[in-house]
């Protein structure tokens, strides 16, 4: 994994050579194990590269043409650039000088920065080879720059992987630029008047010169109203995420920018004819296979288990593949599992760890994350993740992420993690309601009775609650609204400030990110919420997953989201992710005899959870008090400061609990303090 970035200043402007260098040191924990830039002119065809104080010794004595032989001294251009390339590398897939970046074709028409892992790349290379390509590295990002040689941007319909990249095509005269199907690895850009810039993180943007970091007023209200903001936008104006799926280009000559959708995930087709046996037999293929691809490195892999389903079956998997198959870890005998723990045991799930660590014999690391941790920790945090969060539950990931980079016994450098298995298979508990409500709409009564009665004795929740939640998720959204505005509810928190909340009430995304609105474009709402949640919740989470990995140097792979398993699932009839109150349905048949049955059939779910409440209480209490009382947080505007004081004061007394909308003050105030003020 790395960090890659770019500008490309407006005619008549040169690049600023100590400019690059800042924003390429900007992301130096994407990738420590090297540095590499490029410097163009494409009006007089001249590139120059260079290394950095970071670039191995062996990459300046590399015969490769794209290998530098000097250090970047900015004096020492040769004219001054238009357009430069930096990339920061950690070293993963052929860890020798080969593998540097920028990366060039043999004729010195195309450059690349990239960040990710093709994982499909050797099938690829075979046949590219047979088209009479010639390869001088082992590298998966050559086969990925020779891939765009050979069919354009039609080469990332043959990816199976992560990544995001910028190609200097010199040939056509264009900056191609690409992100993967789900948004697993970041993009960011800016185009303005001074020019366009690119980065893997935002930060690294402000570093250029050209993007000056003002909050996005909407995009804020967003967040304090519901807690989250939009993947297709960012709490800093001027400033966009490339969306999941999408490349761009930019064209050299006439400075101008286009987008284009290039895979969309089949949605609302129809479903697949299997019986229930293949439906099994093909997801614990696709899944085996996703495993599979995610262990080739060479560098030791481990797995983040946090004691739920889908991390368990990858840990499982990973173990049945080294038992049975004699796959081999780099360097390594026994598998490495990471995992948070907490002394308490609301949040807790020590037992289920035990549970697969005692199956597979894993070797296991655990942290226990603390209240006084966070708030030691806490200006780094806000730091690296550049945007607010809806909570403290990232704290707990970045916890296990800093844990695998301590511990040196098992030398890990990636590791494979669950993320995307509740959004997948419908494995958190809100998507009864979606489903609930489906089975109403087609008008499959004793379906809906029969799974909310067992949804009743299997979990507790309350019969008429589940029913209405089938009914409301059916009210047509304008008579939603009516039933609101009638009923007097705000339209934002009462503690937000009336004139800031009115101004952005408006924003689009509202009412869809409150849950209100759901999609029932192909007929399924099920299918829809649980294409959202895909399609636009899970870039977020990937987001805090790429943040918290990289900044302790660590790559995330993320089974579940392989494409072609994911498009399996969705085209599975709905019974196979909810049935009988169970969730993941195809996912715990798939497991019989690989995972522990008290895993396996466990039904609790709590994910990245922290003892959010506590820490206020406690640890943080003190930081809590002074970001309330304080004049900033009094003068933004964007909060009713008296009621919020007053709220806090009866917190203080234990009346009553805001530890959500706290954090999201404190968050918010802290993170306009490190990246506005």
């Amino acid at each position: 994994m790395c960090g890659i970035a770019g500008v490309i200043r407006s005619e008549g402007r040169p690049v600023e050579p100590q400019k690059i260098r800042a924003m390429c040191r900007s992301m130096a924990h994407r990738g420590p194990d090297d540095e590499g830039y490029l410097f163009a002119d494409p009006k007089r065809n001249r590139v120059e590269i260079f290394g950095g104080r970071d670039t191995p010794e062996s990459v300046y004595r590399a015969s490769a043409s794209y290998c530098p032989d000097r250090v970047l001294d900015p004096d020492r251009l040769a004219g001054p650039p238009s357009l430069a390339l930096a990339h920061r590398r950690l070293s993963i897939i052929d860890t020798t000088a080969l593998g540097h970046q920028p990366i060039s074709s043999s004729d010195g028409n195309l450059w690349m920065v990239y960040n990710g892992e093709v994982y499909n790349y050797l099938a690829i290379r075979r046949d590219l080879a047979g088209l009479g390509h010639d390869f001088v590295s082992g590298s998966d990002s050559e086969v990925v720059l020779h891939a765009y040689q050979e069919w354009g941007p039609k080469c990332l319909e043959r990816f199976n992987g992560m990544f995001s990249l910028a190609i200097l095509d010199l040939r056509e005269g264009r900056l191609f630029c690409a992100r993967d199907r789900f948004g697993i690895k970041p993009f960011y850009y800016s185009m303005n008047r001074e020019g366009f810039v690119f980065a893997s993180e935002i930060k690294t943007l402000f570093e250029s010169g050209l993007v000056e970091s003002a909050p996005n007023l909407p995009i804020l209200y967003t967040y304090l109203s519901v807690g989250i903001d939009d993947i297709r936008e960012t709490c800093f104006d001027g400033i966009v995420p490339l969306q999941p799926g999408h490349y761009l280009m930019v064209d050299l000559e006439a400075r101008q920018l286009v987008t284009e959708r290039y895979y969309a995930l089949p949605y609302g087709a129809d479903k697949i004819k299997l019986s229930g046996t293949d439906y099994v037999e093909g997801f614990l293929e696709r899944f085996t296979q996703a495993v599979r691809y995610r262990l080739i490195a060479d560098v030791p892999v481990g797995t983040c288990l946090s004691g739920g389903l889908d991390s368990s079956a990858i840990v499982c998997t990973v173990d049945k593949l080294m038992r049975d198959d004699g796959l081999k870890i780099v360097d390594s005998e026994l598998q490495s599992t990471f995992s948070a723990r907490y002394l308490d045991p609301q949040h807790d799930e020590g037992e289920w760890i035990d549970e697969v660590v005692r199956a597979t014999g894993a070797r296991p690391h655990t942290t226990y994350p603390s209240g006084e941790e966070l708030l030691n920790e806490l200006d780094a945090f806000i730091y690296h993740h550049e945007e607010p969060l809806g909570s403290t539950s990232c704290y707990a990931q970045w916890r296990v992420f800093k844990l695998v980079k301590d511990s040196t016994d098992a030398g890990v450098k990636v590791t494979l993690d669950g993320q995307g298995g509740d959004e997948l298979l419908g494995g958190y508990h809100r998507y009864f309601a979606s489903h609930f409500a489906n089975l109403l709409a087609k008008f499959r009564f004793a379906t809906l009775r029969r799974e909310i009665n067992d949804c009743h004795a299997l979990h507790g929740y309350s019969k008429t609650s589940l029913a209405w939640q089938a009914i409301s998720i059916n009210i047509p959204p304008p008579l939603k609204v009516v039933a609101r505005n009638f009923s007097g509810r705000h339209e934002y928190p009462a503690w937000m400030n009336r004139d800031f909340g009115a101004h952005h009430v408006q924003h689009p995304d509202v009412d869809r990110r409150r849950g209100e609105y759901y999609d029932w474009s192909s007929g399924n709402v099920f299918e829809g919420d649980l294409y959202n949640s895909i399609t636009l919740g899970i870039p977020r989470l990937l987001r805090h997953g790429d943040r918290n990995s990289m900044a302790h140097s660590i790559e995330s792979r993320v089974p579940f989201l392989d494409h072609e398993l994911v498009e399996f699932c969705f085209a599975m009839p709905d019974e196979f992710k909810i049935s009988r109150g169970i969730t993941k349905v195809v996912l715990r048949e798939a497991m019989k005899g690989v995972i522990p049955e008290p895993v396996r059939m466990r039904h609790s779910k709590l994910g990245f959870s922290t003892p959010q409440s506590a820490w206020f209480r406690g640890a943080l209490s003190p930081l809590l008090e002074s970001v309330v009382q304080s004049e900033s947080f009094a003068d933004r505007g964007y909060i009713d400061v008296d009621l919020a004081r007053q709220l806090f004061a009866r917190h203080k007394n234990g009346e009553i609990d805001i530890s959500t909308d706290l954090w999201k003050w404190a968050n918010l105030e802290l993170w306009m303090r490190r990246y506005i003020d």
